[in-house]
């Protein structure tokens, strides 16, 4: 049987889930079993995570990541933003090397309960962000702004947008890292021509026995360089992502803030 786990519902310029109703989708994922929403992990579906080692698999990834990237020879660690921060994995984590962090989700079943788990209240805050911007905050507020497996189940218009506040909230020198899909499998293509992405967010519920489904979406690599160099975003870094699956191309981004140029 083909491998419905990556078998996400997502085209390229293909509008299929409103923001409210991807608020929506996420308030049921959080409600139900928000540990699998945030690591798919076949065999911790329906609330087998273990909260420990949920939480140190994020530790290890903060720690994998910003010593391959060499992160700690480069920020400013006063404050990052974790967006789409789900349970707080990473935010957590975050806490560990910053003196504040905040973490937004779309999901308030999500914030609640990062807010009931958060180890470290006096660094780390959760907000609430249902917006397609970051407006709650001003310009040049963070050193630092992460988004991990977040903006690949986000429609691409808003990704580009969500990208564009990345660098309005991040201080001039600041570093922004993030990972987006750049080649979905082919059997995806297929399916999607097939049966419409209706017909695979179907295929996806029953196959996991789940009322809410989790969309997948992925933008050109070109497309994504053709943006930062539009918007004086300084692209240090380019990690492949293996995380997303085999069948995926996906890329791990790291971008410098070094100036104030008007985002187009």
């Amino acid at each position: 049987m083909v491998a419905i786990h990556f078998l996400f519902a997502g085209k390229q310029n293909y509008t299929t889930m409103k923001l409210d109703k991807l608020k929506s989708n996420w308030e049921g994922l959080g409600e139900n079993d928000p540990y699998w929403a945030i690591l798919t992990q076949p065999s911790k579906i329906n609330n087998q995570w273990d909260n420990i080692e949920f939480f140190k698999s994020g530790q290890s990834w903060i720690n994998q990541i910003f010593l391959n990237l060499k992160l700690d020879e480069k920020i400013n660690f006063n404050s990052a933003l974790d967006f789409g921060c789900g349970l707080g994995r990473l935010s957590q984590a975050l806490c560990t090397r910053f003196r504040k962090v905040t973490g937004v989700d779309i999901s308030s079943s999500m914030v609640r309960k990062a807010i009931s788990l958060n180890k470290f209240p006096g660094t780390c805050e959760y907000l609430v962000n249902n917006t397609d911007d970051l407006s709650q905050f001003p310009a040049k507020h963070f050193d630092f702004v992460l988004s991990f497996i977040t903006l690949q189940h986000i429609e691409p218009n808003y990704t580009i947008n969500y990208i564009k506040e990345f660098k309005r909230v991040t201080k001039d020198n600041g570093y922004i890292l993030f990972n987006l899909p750049t080649r979905p499998p082919t059997i995806l293509n297929v399916l999607l021509k097939m049966l419409g992405a209706k017909g695979v967010n179907l295929i996806r519920r029953l196959y996991y026995k789940k009322k809410h489904v989790i969309e997948m979406y992925w933008i050109a690599e070109d497309n994504m360089l053709s943006l930062f160099n539009s918007n004086g975003l300084e692209l240090v870094e380019i990690v492949e992502d293996i995380g997303v699956g085999s069948d995926w191309k996906s890329n791990i981004y790291l971008l410098k803030k070094s100036g104030s140029e008007q985002l187009v």
